[in-house]
C-alpha cells in the first residue's frame, strides 16, 4: 500500500485545521450567547422580578414558585414543540447521536428554562444536541463524512465548556480503537476545535477555566494513598446511588401525565432548596467557593450534599432538560469539604480532588477525561493521588450500570 508523502500529509493536516478552528471558534461563541442568555433570564428571574415585587428572595416559598412554575413551562415545551425537547438526558449519554435542528431547539429552550430557573443541571447537552444537529446538516450538504464534523464540534465544546483543549481528545482516545501515528493525527483537528472554542470563550467573555481557590497540599505521606483510594471509592458511590435511585423512579414518575410530571418535580426541586438552602439549585458551578466555606461539622453540608444528589434525581427523573457533569462536580467537592471536616488529617485537596474524580468517573464513564477535568478544579499537584482515586473508583464502577434509564422506547419527554 503506497504511503502519502510527509509534505503532503502535512498539508492535509493543515487543511484540516482551517475548518476545525473556525468550528472551535463558532462552539466558544454559541456557549458564550447560550451562558448570556441564561443569565440575563437568571437575573430577571431572581432579581429584577422579586425586587419589582417586593419579595425576598430567602423566602422559602420563592425557589418553591420558582421552580414548580419552570417546571409548568418545561413540561409545555416538552409537550407542544416538535420531537418533544429532543435527547432525554436521563436515557442518553453525553455522546448522543445527532437529532434534528428542529428538534435540538425545542432542546435548548428547555434547558434555557431549566437552566435560568434554578434546576440542578448543566448547559452541556443542550449545547452538545443543538451543535451537533447543525453541524450533520452542514456536513450532509458538503457531502462530508458527518460523524468526523460532528466529533469536531463536540470537541470545540467540550474545549469551550471546561477550558481544556485536551479534554476532547482524551474523550476521542476512549470512544475509538486507534493507535499510533494514524491516532495521533486523527487527534490534530480535534486539537485545534478543541483549543479554539476555549480559547474564543476565554478572549471575548473572559470566562475563567472551571477552577476553585484551594491551596497546595502538602508533602504527600504513605496514608494519603490509601485515602486516595477510599474517597475515590466514595465519590464513585455516591455517583452510582444517582444511577439507581434515578432508574427506580423514572419509570414512576413517567406514569404521570408530561406536564404534570415536569410541574410536580418542579415544586418538589423547590422544596428541597427550601430546607437544603438555596446552593442546592443552579448547575452548581457558580456555587463552588461557597461550598468551600462551609462548616463540615455541622449539619448544613450533609443535608445540602443529600439535597444536591437528590435534586439532579428528580430532574432527570421528571424530564428537565440539562447535563449532568456541572452538578457531579458539586457532589464530589461537597463530599470532599465534608470527609475535610470529618478527618482533618486528609487535606482539603486530596479530598475535594479524588471525591470528585470518583463521582464523574461515575456519571461520564471517560478516564482521561475524568481525571482532566479534576485537574484543572483542584491542580496539577495531586494528579498523582488523583490517579490513585481513578483507578479505585473504577473498580468500582465497571461493573456498575451507567447513570442512565435504558428503555426500549423513549418516551416523549
Amino acid at each position: 500500500m503506497a504511503t502519502i508523502p510527509e509534505p503532503s500529509r502535512t498539508s492535509v493536516l493543515l487543511r484540516q485545521a482551517v475548518p476545525a478552528a473556525l468550528i472551535g471558534v463558532a462552539a466558544g461563541l454559541m456557549l458564550i450567547g447560550f451562558e448570556g442568555a441564561v443569565h440575563k433570564l437568571e437575573h430577571l428571574v431572581w432579581s429584577t422580578l422579586p425586587s419589582s415585587l417586593g419579595v425576598a428572595t430567602e423566602s422559602w416559598w420563592w425557589p418553591v414558585g420558582v421552580l414548580g412554575i419552570a417546571g409548568l413551562a418545561v413540561g409545555a415545551v416538552l409537550h407542544l414543540v416538535p420531537g418533544h425537547g429532543g435527547h432525554d438526558p436521563a436515557t442518553t449519554g453525553l455522546m448522543a447521536a445527532p437529532i434534528s435542528v428542529r428538534d435540538a431547539l425545542g432542546m435548548v429552550l428547555a434547558s434555557l428554562i431549566t437552566l435560568a430557573c434554578g434546576v440542578s443541571l448543566g448547559p452541556e447537552a443542550a449545547l452538545l444536541g443543538l451543535f451537533s444537529a447543525m453541524l450533520a446538516v452542514v456536513a450532509a450538504r458538503r457531502d462530508l463524512p458527518v460523524q468526523g464534523v460532528v466529533t469536531l464540534g463536540m470537541a470545540g465544546l467540550l474545549g469551550a465548556l471546561f477550558g481544556a483543549p485536551v479534554g476532547a481528545a482524551f474523550a476521542f482516545v476512549e470512544m475509538t480503537p486507534l493507535a499510533g501515528e494514524e491516532l495521533y493525527e486523527k487527534l490534530v483537528p480535534l486539537f485545534v476545535a478543541s483549543s479554539t472554542g476555549a480559547l474564543s470563550v476565554v478572549l471575548v467573555a473572559g470566562r475563567p477555566q472551571l477552577s476553585i481557590p484551594l491551596s497546595a497540599p502538602r508533602d504527600f505521606i504513605v496514608t494519603d494513598v490509601l485515602s486516595a483510594a477510599v474517597i475515590g471509592i466514595l465519590g464513585a458511590l455516591a455517583g452510582l446511588v444517582v444511577g439507581e435511585v434515578l432508574r427506580r423512579i423514572y419509570p414512576l414518575a413517567h406514569r404521570i401525565p408530561l406536564v404534570a410530571r415536569v410541574t410536580l418535580g418542579g415544586l418538589a426541586l423547590g422544596g428541597i432548596a427550601a430546607v437544603s438552602g438555596e446552593l442546592v439549585l443552579f448547575s452548581g458551578q457558580a456555587e463552588l467557593p461557597e461550598l468551600l466555606t462551609l462548616d463540615a461539622t455541622g449539619g448544613k453540608l450533609p443535608l445540602l450534599l443529600i439535597g444536591k444528589i437528590l435534586s439532579v434525581t428528580i430532574a432527570l427523573a421528571v424530564g428537565f432538560r440539562g447535563g449532568k457533569i456541572f452538578p457531579g462536580v458539586f457532589i464530589g467537592v461537597a463530599l470532599g469539604v465534608l470527609i475535610n471536616g470529618l478527618l482533618p488529617g486528609v487535606p482539603l485537596t486530596l479530598a475535594v480532588g479524588a471525591a470528585t474524580v470518583g463521582v464523574v468517573l461515575a456519571f461520564v464513564r471517560f478516564w482521561l477525561l475524568s481525571l482532566l477535568m479534576v485537574a484543572l478544579i483542584v491542580g496539577v499537584d495531586v494528579i498523582p493521588l488523583l490517579g490513585v482515586a481513578l483507578v479505585a473508583a473504577y473498580l468500582v464502577v465497571r461493573l456498575a450500570p451507567e447513570v442512565l434509564v435504558h428503555t426500549d422506547a423513549e418516551p416523549a419527554g
